[in-house]
C-alpha cells in the first residue's frame, strides 16, 4: 500500500505532500473540494521509484475542506485537508 503525508494540516498558506513510491507507476495527485469537484491536478505522469514532495499553495483556494487523492497503477489513497484563512 502507498501512503502519503500532508503537513501542516490544517494549513493556511501551504501544505506539503510527501510520499515514497516503491515501484515505477503512473501517478495522479489531485485535490478536490468538499463537493467532489476537481480543483487542480498536480501530477499526471509516470514516475520512477523514489521519494517525492509537492507543495500545495492556498492562493486560489477558499477556506474549507478538501480531499487530496494519490492514485497509482495499483492503489488509490485519499486524505482530508482543512484550509483555514
Amino acid at each position: 500500500e502507498l501512503n502519503f503525508t500532508c503537513f501542516p494540516n490544517p494549513f493556511t498558506d501551504y501544505t506539503k505532500i510527501e510520499f515514497y513510491l516503491p515501484y515505477k507507476s503512473n501517478i495522479n495527485l489531485s485535490i478536490y473540494n468538499s463537493s467532489g469537484v476537481l480543483v487542480k491536478e498536480y501530477i499526471n505522469s509516470e514516475k520512477k521509484v523514489g521519494n517525492y514532495s509537492y507543495q500545495i499553495n492556498s492562493d486560489n483556494l477558499e477556506e474549507g475542506i478538501y480531499f487530496i487523492t494519490l492514485k497509482t497503477d495499483r492503489t488509490l489513497n485519499t486524505k482530508k485537508l482543512v484550509l483555514l484563512k
